[in-house]
């Protein structure tokens, strides 16, 4: 997902779907809620101590790839692509 800011207001935008947020209104189209996640995104993210970029961890094995925060062992599993 990539997001920029222009004219005042945001935008966000995938493969699919895109997003615009302007003076407290939000516009969205495709199959996915792009600002909706991003909110979901940020609560998460300040929900968990606010933390920092190298705070985070990936493992990539053969079984997969598993993403963390801290510690190896609470991993949780990425999607596949």
């Amino acid at each position: 997902m990539a997001h920029w800011p222009q004219d005042g207001g945001h935008w966000w935008c995938s493969r699919d779907s895109w997003a615009y947020a302007t003076d407290g209104a939000v516009h969205q189209w495709g199959p996915r809620n792009l600002a909706d996640e991003t909110a979901e995104a940020l609560a998460w993210w300040e929900g968990a101590g606010r933390p920092e970029l190298f705070d985070f961890g990936l493992t990539v094995t053969t079984d997969g790839h598993r993403v963390w925060l801290g510690d190896p062992s609470g991993a949780w599993p990425l999607p596949a692509a």
